[in-house]
């Protein structure tokens, strides 16, 4: 895919269409300024605690069990329990977000508006279909990996490990949906980025030559006209339809967010809180 600028919605779907027609297949991710480097949240943020992070961690999973968040999840680990705290409101961790939609991704470069003064970016990253490859985690890793100790790259869908190369989100076929509907409905994939010998976490874009990343620019003066296109049919992509089903109204109490978010960030304003 060569690197371009596009205009509108339609211009997405067609570079879209003309890039998969072969069989190649993608994920993306839109960010709302065509700097911004990727690297996790944990790494950007100065309020991260970063040597923290595996003690947080473990706080916030015996939290939820304790509330009974995992007792009839049968396929419960820790990587999905980590793709959970990443759709916490201010919980840092070492995945970076993803989708296999690219209209789900042009949505999230123009859905700040505070930044429609800057140009955005989709980064596309060609899936291999190599099984071998060492970017995938497999099922059979699940029960001896772990998110912390990882030295490479990895790719999974929360809650469900790839295994199918086409990318297929699973289906509801009468038993407990994978990952939460805000996995499902923003049709949800991560990378997970490994930790050096100095702490510091990886940039993917350090190996951009190795995946072929690219990245697809997305000017300033479009991005309110694409914001609002999105929204009418027959895409509907809104804040509305992208972001539920996990919160600090999903669980029992609002207890856990406010204690594990308190002890995970160096800075912290309980006011951020108020309106959860």
């Amino acid at each position: 895919m060569s690197l371009k600028r596009i205009r509108n919605v339609n211009e997405v779907v067609e570079l879209y269409n003309s890039t998969t027609k072969e069989g190649s297949l993608f994920i993306f991710r839109g960010v709302s300024c065509e700097a911004y480097p990727l690297f996790p949240r944990i790494e950007w943020d100065e309020k991260a605690n970063k040597a923290a992070e595996q003690g947080n961690f473990n706080d916030f999973k015996k939290s939820l069990e304790n509330q009974g968040y995992f007792k009839q999840d049968f396929i419960h680990n820790d990587f999905r329990t980590l793709g959970l705290a990443q759709h916490y409101q201010r919980f840092p961790t070492r995945l970076l977000d993803w989708t296999s939609c690219i209209l789900i991704a042009l949505y999230f470069v123009c859905k700040n508006k505070k930044k429609h003064n800057q140009d955005g970016a989709i980064w596309c990253f060609p899936l291999p279909l190599d099984s071998n490859d060492s970017i995938w985690l497999t099922p059979r890793e699940e029960s001896v990996m772990s998110p912390f100790n990882l030295d490479q790259f990895k790719i999974f869908i929360c809650g469900s490990f790839i295994d199918d190369f086409k990318m297929r989100l699973p289906k509801k076929d009468g038993r407990k949906a994978f990952g939460n509907s805000r996995d499902i409905k923003q049709q949800s994939i991560m990378t997970l980025h490994p930790k050096n010998k100095a702490g510091k976490f990886g940039n993917l874009e350090d190996l951009k030559q190795k995946y072929g990343l690219e990245k697809i620019l997305v000017p300033k003066g479009c991005k309110k006209t694409i914001l609002n296109d999105l929204s009418k049919d027959p895409w509907r992509i809104t804040r509305n339809t992208l972001f539920y089903g996990v919160s600090a109204r999903a669980l029992k109490s609002k207890d856990i967010l406010s204690d594990i978010v308190a002890k995970n960030l160096k800075v912290y304003d309980r006011r951020a809180l108020i309106n959860l």
